[in-house]
């Protein structure tokens, strides 16, 4: 099977090219293809996502498939290289449970996959993450993720993840929140983010436990090349609903995290932060958010804070590109980055100037070295999306319909 006729070779060039100097980025929508084949009695589930392991034309889409129950029990995904589109694979399959959800991520050399399976009359989901190479095949088994326990009547329970990335030797990292009730009681005595480090071999190497709120969600993380790594998450605040923290944990295995000065403000905005969304390169890590309040520090509401804001630290923690809003009215933001430059997507209805305000998804590319604007929004569609993967002249987003899995492809244009 052929990506479609017209779109393919687009995709056979695109995805061949090298990377380019900081010159302003412009890109239009492509044409919208299928990625999955249709099968009978089954469909897609759940939120499709795209990964692109960047120096390579390898770029991997992958999603839920689910029977009629509408139950998914298999992960499958479809590996574009060069424009052409490969056979279906099985990357999990758990006959008699089913998956709740899964992430997926790239480094310069792997894919990473995790997910999470919960059984019939189970209330706490197993979780598990694996490492693919560029054609697909296990770097190593799947990973049981093994999560805490505490003595009975005490419960743990995983509130969101595992997210995984993998930097670019291989080495995986992944994440998740839980909450403890230590007596039983129905109640959260306990709220954790746990982080794990593996080696090549799959073994843990680094366990770590850091505090968090109670209904803690909204979970994003991202792996740099050389394995230092943030991790977001939506956290309750009495004030402002919920707010984002940030944290940096470097590769130099140095025991103290980095808390991030996430939603600055400039000394104005309080903000209600939720969806963050991150992604790193050799210069640092951009972080989105959406604030869809709008608070002062003086109480009240002013529209300077609603919105989309971004930032941008470098590989220590320091602010390169304080907050700055990337669009009104504008929320679920994605980001990745292609080693250069960095892409935002997001859905909304932002401003427009002498027109309508259409609501849809959007992009819009940021220089890596300084996180200042690359080039004009893209108005991609009116359907949100899902997934993105961003290669070095070109993006593909994907987004479930009608029980399929669609992309299409923005294609950068040249000077």
């Amino acid at each position: 099977m052929r990506i479609a006729r017209r779109a393919l070779p687009l995709l056979i060039a695109l995805l061949s090219l090298s990377p380019r100097s900081a010159a302003p980025i412009t890109f239009v929508p492509g044409e919208v293809f299928r990625v999955d084949t249709p099968r009978p009695g089954v469909q897609v589930a759940g939120k499709p996502a795209a990964a692109k392991a960047q120096g390579t034309a390898s770029t991997l889409v992958a999603w839920l498939r689910a029977g009629p129950d509408g139950v998914a029990h298999t992960i499958w995904a479809r590996h574009l290289n060069s424009g052409f589109s490969g056979p279906e694979v099985v990357l999990a399959r758990v006959p008699g449970k089913a998956i709740r959800d899964f992430s997926l991520s790239a480094g310069a050399n792997h894919y990473a996959l995790s997910w999470s399976t919960i059984a019939p009359g189970q209330l706490q989901p197993e979780l598990f993450a694996r490492v693919f190479d560029l054609q697909l095949n296990p770097a190593g088994p799947a990973i049981h993720i093994a999560v805490d326990t505490t003595e009975p009547p005490g419960k743990v329970f995983v509130t969101d993840g595992p997210k995984a990335g993998v930097d670019d030797s291989g080495r995986l990292v992944a994440a998740w929140l839980e909450e403890v009730d230590l007596f039983g009681l129905g109640r959260t005595d306990l709220s954790w983010l746990r982080v794990r480090r593996y080696a090549l071999n799959g073994q843990p190497v680094t366990d770590i436990t850091g505090g968090s709120s109670e209904d803690s969600r909204g979970m994003a993380l991202a792996v740099a090349p050389n394995g230092s790594f943030v991790v977001a998450r939506e956290e309750y605040d009495p004030d402002v609903e919920t707010v984002v923290q940030a944290v940096l944990y470097r590769a130099d295995g140095a025991p103290s995290p980095v808390f991030l000065n996430v939603g600055d403000g400039g000394g104005f905005c309080w903000h209600t932060g939720k969806t963050p969304a991150l992604a790193a390169d050799s210069n640092g890590f951009f972080l989105a958010f959406a604030d869809p309040v709008g608070r002062t520090l003086h109480q009240g509401l002013n529209p300077i804070c609603q919105g989309l804001f971004g930032q941008l630290f470098d590989p220590t923690g320091q602010m390169l590109r304080g907050e700055f809003r990337l669009k009104r009215n504008s929320f679920s933001p994605i980001v990745q980055s292609n080693r250069t430059d960095y892409l935002v997507v997001w859905e909304g209805t932002p401003p427009a100037p002498g027109g309508t305000p259409r609501h849809g998804a959007y992009a819009h590319p940021y220089f890596g070295i300084n996180g200042l604007s690359a080039g004009p929004d893209l108005f991609i569609q009116e359907k949100p999306v899902t997934g993105m993967a961003f290669g070095p002249a070109d993006a593909l987003v994907v987004w479930p319909e009608t029980g399929s899995v669609r992309a299409r492809l923005l294609i950068e244009q040249g000077p």
